[in-house]
């Protein structure tokens, strides 16, 4: 790699460092590190010592694509170099020159961009051209694969798994990538795997809450706040809009669409699209209503939920066609958060969630007042 200013050319091969051409490298000395013609000591790739430079405020010596030996720990920039001793340019990802603090058992790829303050932990694996934004946190055992790029601020707890090849019988040797963007809490044993072709993306957008064992398939495409509770498992090109919930071991069918805001229940089996704003009952996957909890905490006044109302009536309870249904929210809501439900049921491949709703006529189970057990036919019949 030829820094862009010019100057001293760094590379790695295989497990040693060198500087080219002012730094002749001698003999391994402990299996880690390497002793340069002027006596100082570097290190291979994730093993860092201090060289004893008396050069002052100039000591940080470079010595790895992105890694300088100032620190007793390891950092790192994605890719920069620079003449001896100098700061390095400008990351060409993510920008930024420092400052990254990686686990000395932590396998790094030479050929990984790595943003400015990433802390990587111990036994972590980040493949060849996995680019990670700054002030991403990984906790240990956090495998990256090659074709993942990360945003900054984004936290990943262990045993995680991102950027897998998609779980099909057919997908080729050149899959997709994986696009993760800012702000996401990914807990442990999460997968993600990368789109099922070249030219595909599997999408997770800003602030979501990704919980333990969550599962998202090939050419996903995730909004931004939204929430998986745990062991919750999306199919092949599922979409979850923004600030949707989605509720533990929920299982989704491919090609399906879980709307803006809406509730999915604990254990659902979701196989069509479900609307936005609305609640879907774990047991039976039923709209149950609109998720007024959930609208309320994200600020929608009451105007807008009541507008929600008078068109979640049209959709499930107006008893009109499905035509007539879509003529009607077309006229009648044209602005305002209804508005969506047009836009939404206009799209789709696998239709939409019913209501839940008890036949007319069917019958109910009257339970008995506690007082009449207390009579005495109730007692001449126990007796």
């Amino acid at each position: 790699m030829t820094p862009a200013g010019g100057g001293d050319r760094f590379c790695c091969r295989n497990q040693f460092n060198r500087f080219a051409p002012s730094t002749a490298w001698g003999p391994c000395i402990d299996g880690r590190s390497y002793k340069s013609a002027r006596g100082d000591i570097f290190a291979c790739p994730h093993f860092l010592y201090n060289p004893p430079y008396p050069s002052g405020p100039g000591e940080a010596r470079w010595i790895f694509p992105g890694v300088r030996a100032d620190k007793p720990h390891m950092k790192c920039a994605a890719h920069s170099s620079g003449p001896l001793g100098s700061d390095p340019p400008a990351a060409p990802f993510f920008g930024g020159h420092l400052v990254s603090k990686i686990h000395p058992l932590a396998i790094i790829d030479p050929a990984a961009e790595i943003g400015r303050d990433v802390r990587i932990g111990p036994f972590c694996v980040i493949e060849a051209g996995v680019r990670i934004g700054d002030e991403c946190q990984f906790e240990s055992h956090v495998v990256v694969k090659a074709g993942t790029e990360l945003g900054p601020r984004n936290h990943v707890f262990e045993g995680t798994v991102l950027g897998g090849v998609p779980q099909h019988a057919r997908h080729g040797s050149d899959c997709g990538r994986l696009v993760i963007g800012a702000g996401n809490t990914i807990r442990e044993h999460v997968t993600m795997h990368r789109g099922m072709h070249a030219d595909s993306v599997t999408v997770v957008g800003d602030n979501n809450l990704i919980m333990v064992g969550v599962h998202f398939a090939h050419d996903c495409r995730i909004g931004n706040n939204a929430i998986f509770t745990n062991n919750a498992g999306l199919a092949g090109h599922v979409e979850v809009q923004d600030r949707a919930y989605v509720s533990g071991q929920v299982g989704v069918h491919q090609y399906c669409r879980i709307g803006r805001l809406a509730m999915v229940g604990g254990q659902a089996h979701v196989v069509k699209d479900i609307p936005p704003f609305v609640t879907v009952d774990g047991a039976t996957t039923l709209v149950v209503g609109l998720n007024l909890v959930g609208l309320r905490r994200a600020g929608f006044s009451s105007e807008e939920i009541q507008q929600l109302k008078e068109a979640y009536r049209v959709i499930y309870r107006s008893g009109l066609s499905w035509k007539e249904i879509l003529v009607q929210l077309k006229r009648d809501f044209q602005t305002g958060p209804a508005a969506e439900f047009h836009e939404f049921f206009m799209g789709g491949k696998r239709g939409f969630t019913p209501e839940r709703r008890f036949p007319v006529g069917r019958p109910t189970l009257k339970l008995r007042e506690a007082a009449e057990d207390e009579g005495p036919d109730f007692q001449a019949l126990a007796g």
